[in-house]
This record gives C-alpha cells, sequence and structure tokens, in this order.
C-alpha cells in the first residue's frame, strides 16, 4: 500500500508540472522549454542515469520557476553539503524504477535478487521476470537551496558552466545535430532533402522529407521539425505501433502530436536549445489537460510513449540498425482485446494508399505551380510540390509506358495527399475567386463552353441581357473540372471576371432607387390631394388596394411592381424580410390604418429571378401586382402548388400574370 501510495503522490505532482508548462506554452505562443539554452537537466556534483520523462520533469520545473540552470539535488546531498531548501519551496519528484528484484511465474512469492538471477542458467531464468519497484525522491533546483550563498564560488562556477550564461559553441553543435540526422538515417529510415519547404514523414514510403534550414526561421525550429517527423516514423504500426499515428481518430492524433512535441523537445534539451509546441497541439492544450486530469492512465501511457520513443532513438544513434517488423505480424501483437483488435483494423484501412479521380498540376493565380488532386469520394486538395517532383510529374507525361506515368503521378498524389492531413497548413486554396457575395446575386446564370477555334470561353447573363464572353486561360479552365461544385463556382469565377461591369450596374441601380424615390414621393403628395377622406387619416390608396385584395387572397404574398423595385405592405413586408433578410422601412406621415405607420419592404426588379425561387422554396403563394394608379390590370395570384427548383425557374418566364 505505502508503494502504491508514493507512486500515486508522484504521478499526481508530475501531472501538475506538466500542466503548469503547457499552460505556460499556450500563453506564450508554444513556447515550451529552455528558452534561455541551459544545458539538459543534470545532478550537482553527481554521475546518475536520467530517464527521458524525468528529464523533462526537471527542465519544465526549472522553466516554471524562471530558474538559472537545469541543475538538480537532493535533501541528502544538500545535508552533506551543510546547505538547505530555502523556505516555501516545491520540488519535482523523480520517479525511480527499482529492478533488483525477481520473481518466480509460477510462484510469485518466491523472490530473488538481480544478482542470484544472474547465477542462474538460462533455462532457470526464463522461469523468472522482473518485478519493478517504483520509488519517489523529491529533487530540488539549486536556486531553491542556500547553496548559493553557503558555496557562493563553486555554485557560480557551476551556473557559468552549465547555465542560461554558458558558453555555446555553435560550430560543434552543429556538426553534433548532423552526425544525429545521419545515424538516423543510416539505422532508423531513409531521410531525404526536399523543396517543399516543411520536414513530413512519407507513410506509404516509410521516409522522411526534410527541407533545407533557410525555410525555418530559426535553428533550433529547424532540428525540431526534423526530430518530430523522427518521433513520428518510430510509431507507425511497423515499429513501436503507437494509437495516434495512422488514426483517423482527432482524440489520438492529438495525444500523438503531445508525444511528438515533448519527445523532440527531450532531443532538443540534449542539444541545450529551446523547443516550442506545435500549433496543433496548442489548440489541443484545453483537451489535454482535461484527458491529464480525468482519463485513466491517460499520463501513464503517455510517458511510457514517450520513454520507448527516445529509447528507440537512442539504440539508433548508437549504431544499432532498428528492424522493421512486417505488418503482418504487426497485427498480431498485443491483440489482447477486442478494442485494440478493431483499432488496427482501423489503423490498416487508415494506411492503405488512396485512389484519385483525377490528378493535375496548373499554375495558381500566382503563376506557382500547384498540386491539384482529388481523392475518391473526396474534395479535391491543392498543395504547392517541390521542384523534383514537378519535373517528374511532367515527365511521367512523356513516358511511353502509359501505365508507369500513371504510377508516378498516383504516388506523386498520395505523397501529397498524406501530407495534407498531417500540415493541413500547406494546402492552399484555388478555387477561392475573391468574388463580393453582391455581384454573385446579380448574375442570374453563366455559361462555359468551347468554340470552334478551340478557345475555352464564359459567358454571364445579367438582368436576361448576355455580357460579353471572356476568354478563360488554361489553368482557370482546369479549375472549373477540378472543383467540386461546378455550378456554384462558375457563377463566381464570373463574378470576378465581370467585377468592374457587375460595379457599373450597382452604380446605375442605386442612381434608379434615388429616382424612384423622388418619383414615389411626388405620387404620394398628388393623391393627398385628389382623396381627401383618405389624406384625413393619412392612409395611401396603395394600402385600400392591399386590403381588397387580401380579402380574397389572403394566403398570398403581395409584390407591387413601382419602377424598378418590388414592395411589400404591411404584414406582407414583415413576410418578405424575414425571408430575404430585407430591411423594414417605416413611413412617418403615411398609415396603414388609424393607428399603424406604413411598413415595407422592396427589392430591385433585377433579383427577381433570385428572389422569387427563394419564396416559393419557403412555401409562400406569391403576387405580382400593379397599383391602380399606374391603371393597369391587377393580376390574380396563382392557385398552384410551389414548383420544384427547377420548374420555378420556367414558371417565372411563362406565366403571363408575372410582370419583371
Amino acid at each position: 500500500m505505502e508503494t502504491e501510495y508514493i507512486k500515486k503522490t508522484g504521478l499526481e505532482r508530475q501531472k501538475e508540472v506538466l500542466i503548469e508548462a503547457l499552460e505556460r506554452a499556450a500563453k506564450e505562443n508554444g513556447l515550451f522549454l529552455n528558452t534561455n539554452y541551459k544545458q539538459q537537466p543534470h545532478f550537482y556534483n553527481k554521475e546518475l542515469q536520467i530517464t527521458p520523462v524525468n528529464s523533462l520533469m526537471m527542465a519544465m520545473h526549472s522553466d516554471n520557476g524562471n530558474f538559472k540552470s537545469n541543475a538538480y539535488t537532493t535533501f541528502q546531498n544538500l545535508q552533506a553539503n551543510n546547505a538547505a531548501i530555502r523556505r516555501g519551496q516545491k520540488g519535482v519528484p523523480f520517479i525511480w524504477s527499482n529492478l533488483n528484484e525477481y520473481v518466480e511465474i509460477a510462484n510469485p512469492e518466491n523472490k530473488i535478487t538481480k544478482d542470484s538471477f544472474n547465477k542462474l542458467s538460462e533455462e532457470d531464468k526464463g522461469r523468472y521476470r522482473v518485478n519493478p519497484k517504483e520509488n519517489v525522491f523529491t529533487l530540488f533546483n539549486l536556486d531553491q537551496t542556500t547553496l548559493p550563498f553557503v558555496h557562493k564560488d563553486s555554485y557560480k562556477t557551476h551556473i557559468n558552466d552549465t547555465g542560461q550564461t554558458a558558453p555555446h559553441d555553435e560550430k560543434e553543435l552543429r556538426i553534433d545535430i548532423n552526425k544525429y540526422i545521419q545515424k538516423m538515417r543510416e539505422n532508423l529510415l531513409p531521410i531525404r532533402r526536399d523543396g517543399i519547404g516543411v520536414a513530413h514523414y512519407d507513410a506509404n514510403r516509410d521516409l522522411i522529407h526534410i527541407p533545407a534550414q533557410k525555410e525555418f526561421d530559426t535553428y533550433p525550429e529547424y532540428v525540431q521539425a526534423v526530430t518530430r517527423e523522427i518521433v513520428r516514423a518510430t510509431g507507425v504500426p511497423q515499429r513501436l505501433n503507437r494509437e495516434g499515428t495512422m488514426s483517423s481518430d482527432k482524440e489520438k492524433q492529438a495525444r500523438e502530436g503531445l508525444v511528438e512535441d515533448l519527445v523532440s523537445a527531450h532531443k532538443l534539451l540534449e542539444f541545450g536549445l529551446p523547443s516550442k509546441l506545435k500549433k496543433t497541439t496548442i489548440e489541443n492544450v484545453p483537451s489535454i489537460i482535461k484527458h491529464i486530469k480525468e482519463t485513466p492512465n491517460y499520463t501513464e501511457n503517455l510517458f511510457r510513449d514517450i520513454n520507448r520513443a527516445v529509447g528507440m532513438m537512442k539504440k539508433a544513434e548508437k549504431g544499432e540498425k532498428i528492424k522493421v517488423n512486417e505488418r503482418e505480424t504487426v497485427e498480431l501483437l498485443n491483440v489482447n482485446s477486442q478494442e485494440q483488435a478493431q483499432r488496427n483494423t482501423q489503423e490498416n484501412q487508415v494506411s492503405k494508399a488512396v485512389s484519385f479521380e483525377q490528378i493535375t498540376i496548373l499554375k495558381d493565380d500566382n503563376e506557382k505551380w500547384t498540386l491539384v488532386a482529388r481523392p475518391n469520394e473526396q474534395k479535391p486538395f491543392a498543395i504547392h510540390p517541390s521542384k523534383q517532383d514537378i519535373s517528374m510529374y511532367f515527365d511521367s507525361l512523356k513516358n511511353p509506358n502509359k501505365e508507369e506515368g500513371v504510377s508516378i503521378r498516383t504516388e506523386l498524389a498520395q505523397k501529397y495527399y498524406g501530407l495534407s492531413l498531417q500540415h493541413p497548413e500547406l494546402k492552399v486554396d484555388i478555387f477561392n475567386t475573391g468574388a463580393t457575395q453582391e455581384n454573385i446575386e446579380k448574375i442570374d446564370r453563366v455559361n462555359v463552353f468551347r468554340t470552334k477555334d478551340q478557345k475555352n470561353m464564359i459567358i454571364a447573363y445579367v438582368d436576361g441581357k448576355a455580357l460579353q464572353p471572356i476568354e478563360l486561360n488554361k489553368s482557370l479552365y482546369q479549375r472549373f473540372w477540378l472543383t467540386d461544385n461546378r455550378s456554384a463556382y462558375k457563377v463566381a469565377l464570373a463574378a470576378s471576371l465581370y467585377a468592374e461591369t457587375l460595379n457599373n450596374i450597382k452604380k446605375e441601380g442605386t442612381k434608379q432607387a434615388q429616382e424612384v424615390e423622388q418619383t414615389a414621393t411626388k405620387e404620394q403628395s398628388k393623391q393627398s390631394e385628389v382623396s381627401h377622406d383618405t389624406a384625413e387619416k393619412n392612409i395611401p390608396p396603395i394600402m385600400e388596394q392591399y386590403k381588397a385584395l387580401k380579402k380574397n387572397y389572403s394566403d398570398a404574398l403581395l409584390l407591387f411592381r413601382k419602377g424598378n423595385y418590388y414592395i411589400a405592405y404591411s404584414d406582407d413586408a414583415v413576410t418578405l424580410s424575414k425571408k430575404l433578410d430585407l430591411e423594414i422601412k417605416t413611413e412617418k406621415n403615411h398609415y396603414e390604418n388609424e393607428k399603424t405607420p406604413l411598413r415595407s419592404a422592396s427589392f430591385p426588379a433585377s433579383s427577381l429571378d433570385g428572389n422569387l425561387p427563394k419564396l416559393i422554396r419557403s412555401g409562400s403563394r406569391v403576387a405580382i401586382c400593379t397599383p391602380n394608379e399606374e391603371e393597369q390590370k391587377i393580376p390574380k395570384p396563382s392557385r398552384q402548388d410551389p414548383p420544384k427548383e427547377q420548374e420555378q425557374k420556367e414558371s417565372i418566364v411563362s406565366r403571363p400574370s408575372m410582370h419583371r
């Protein structure tokens, strides 16, 4: 019970240190560890091995307390040096596994020491297993003790050698890092230079692509980006088989991202370099902290994965070849429950190479080559490939063996599909035309066609009239066929290409609206002179007509044509406003009845073709009416049921009672 209590309290205290470090990094734009370039965590005046998780805990505790170094000591060591812990200081837990005891598998009560185990024959050793016991010690940073005052000279020397003011040999550091990357390349997996601008792991070919250092703002960012992908490669099914590496589950992906950030941070600690959290990890910090606090075994499994990943990388650094398990073998490992078996099946499905409906490379609006591919039953994605891959793509088009050419292009698409999933920030939006919604709504319809002389053209219709056709360049024409919604894209494209023309239409419409308003004001003043009875109540004649029509057609929405506008009054104005998101105008000098001010809502006549189908689809029956003062026949509302969307367009054009 005592051991379990110590383990629990030690783990809980480690959770607190980790949570504080994550919260601090989230507030500081991802800056996570060792921003002051301190040497890696170590014991003061002692050479003791430190596990990866304990090393991270010591570094996080040091940064949380803003201490000058990553040097730590124990209470016993302080006593031996006639020093003490300063009042109110909180140490960091150091969990150490004692592996000096073995138990017999068939009889756990039979325990022997490690020395006794080593004396057994190989056959007898198979009857025993190690019985680890975890001990928890509390460590204190030197700045939490009285050592800086009791042993001033030795403390100052140690800080100068290992702290934030320690000298750094930049040339030697870069040599060490290049050796580290070379060891990973020789013993773990292939690592190649790439011109994409971001480090990424290619799961299909089991290799890492790394960009030139100049693609990064700082050298530590470059080293961490490369290390993250190395860590990711250790977690794939054929190696350590971590949950999140091949999973589509967002929670598992977030946990895997945290593993990659923490393991890479540990590696940069060894080099005395600072590290950061990825943007996605920063976004997931609240969820991660919740799991640390509430999800059973979440933190234990996280720490286990960190130690295992670092362990594999250390083996490769020492020159040991890391053997890759066959996929079939990996699938059989650790399947001790139905849940685990289901997880392996899901991971295999995700790792299968996706097939593509379309693959091409075209130029974007900035004249930059862009790979665009449409995976089966998915939306297309676009990304900027490397120069080598651009050349490979165009060479594949010239390949006399068509099947081989298709295979090359598919491999490229699979590579960048995987990259886009790992780094969604690399995707580019080539279907954004920049058109305004206002101009889009002015367009009746758009046609894209090819002429006899093989020119690709686009033509837009506004207010029933065709505008001058515009020739599309090859890139825009390709995008039209690649988009997942051609109807919407061609209208948006037309709104962008015809922007100047559509903007002029807007100016003319504004001028006409002003003229209509002036005319309406004059007509209203004339009406008040003609009808004395109505004038006394300030009720315009249009309301008498509105009320008369409503007696016979109470369920119809009445739209009155005035000049270049359609206007709804009274309760119909409220209905029209809600369905088309229009402003309701209230007139101070005119009334619907003796108490209610006149309400109205209107839209330009040019918008009728777009607005009428919306009204009908929403369940409204619409009647287009002509005011009495214009001495035109008032059409009766249609008694037909609302037609389907395609039929609506035709009925609007052919119905004789409809005026546009």
